[in-house]
């Protein structure tokens, strides 16, 4: 199901940063890459609300998130990678999460 913004129950979950309702929907089948009218995927939305929990269990989810051209590190249209918005919130404990799950530390936006 998704909502007027496009967002689905996960990425609603993710905003709230509830791991345990991001869990159930993943394994009852959620899109873990679903992007909403911003193309915005859940692990992204999870990220900018600094939510740990939401974003660990949706790195766990297994391959899917990395299927279908489903890159969890990769940049939007302007460089911006989601270990630049960990570290523009001043996440640490998710910048430490992406760093050890492959981020690319090296990655720079469009300013350089």
């Amino acid at each position: 199901m998704t909502r007027f913004k496009g967002e689905t129950s996960l990425h609603i979950a993710a905003r709230h940063g509830d791991a345990d309702i991001a869990q159930a929907l993943i394994k009852a089948g959620a899109d873990v890459n679903a992007k909403d009218i911003s193309a915005r995927t859940p692990l992204q939305i999870a990220i900018r609300g600094g939510h740990l929990n939401v974003v660990s269990c949706l790195l766990n989810s297994g391959p899917d998130i990395f299927e279908a051209g489903g890159d969890p590190f990769l940049a939007n249209a302007t460089g911006i990678t989601p270990l630049h918005n960990a570290i523009e919130g001043c996440h640490m404990s998710v910048v430490r999460l992406l760093c050890d799950s492959g981020a690319d530390v090296s990655a720079v936006d469009e300013n350089g």
